[in-house]
């Protein structure tokens, strides 16, 4: 990798999410060292209460929004500091999971969990990964010299922009377009070809 930014390179791919990471999906973390003392007992989860399609939707609709909004400012972000935005699939990974498709209907809840799930297999691939950014450099370059290391992220990342855009594609169908537009390309594009409008020659 020697002559590349691999900070770039990677937070380029967390960000396809653009396609922009629960407990329930994030790598499981290193198992903390006995401490002598026991860990409070967790209360059982409480079942969701069923929802009807119009409500699904509606709830949808307006977490994906929030979701959108803070991955849009995680790329702004991510553009003074490359590295930083490296962190940005593991916490897109805890945040998605979160977001509730019971009562969806049957397609788009199945493209959602398809997606989430990708989410979850790219953020395993950057388990490990240092917080201090001066090490975080040392472990890209180390992981980014093994081509098994390389080839499954990059097989993940596309099969990610693939089921980013079939979400996207169902979406359409119950006015989710834009909420489901995580990197915003789709509206970047949309700016662009009003700002740059085709003249005809005479």
């Amino acid at each position: 990798m020697a002559g590349h930014n691999p900070g770039k390179r990677f937070a380029g791919i967390a960000a396809a999410l653009g396609l922009l990471c629960t407990p329930a999906t994030a790598p499981a973390q290193d198992a903390k060292p006995a401490t002598g003392k026991k860990d409070p007992v967790e209360a059982p989860a409480v079942p969701a209460v069923p929802r009807s399609e119009a409500t699904a939707l509606k709830e949808f609709k307006s977490e994906m929004g929030v979701l959108k909004t803070w991955v849009l400012a995680q790329q702004k972000a991510a553009k003074q500091n490359p590295m930083a935005g490296l962190k940005l699939i593991q916490e897109m990974a805890t945040k998605i999971a979160k977001v509730r498709t019971d009562g969806l209907p049957a397609d788009l809840g199945s493209e959602f969990k398809n997606f989430t799930g990708l989410i979850k297999q790219m953020a395993a691939v950057f388990h490990g990964m240092p917080e201090d950014e001066s090490e975080m450099l040392t472990w890209l370059n180390k992981k980014g010299a093994d081509p098994e290391f390389r080839t499954k992220m990059e097989l993940i990342g596309k099969e990610l922009s693939q089921s980013g855009e079939k979400l996207k594609e169902a979406g359409k169908k119950y006015g989710l377009e834009s909420e489901l537009d995580l990197d915003g390309k789709e509206a970047d594009s949309k700016a662009g070809a009003e700002e740059d409008p085709v003249v005809e020659e005479k």
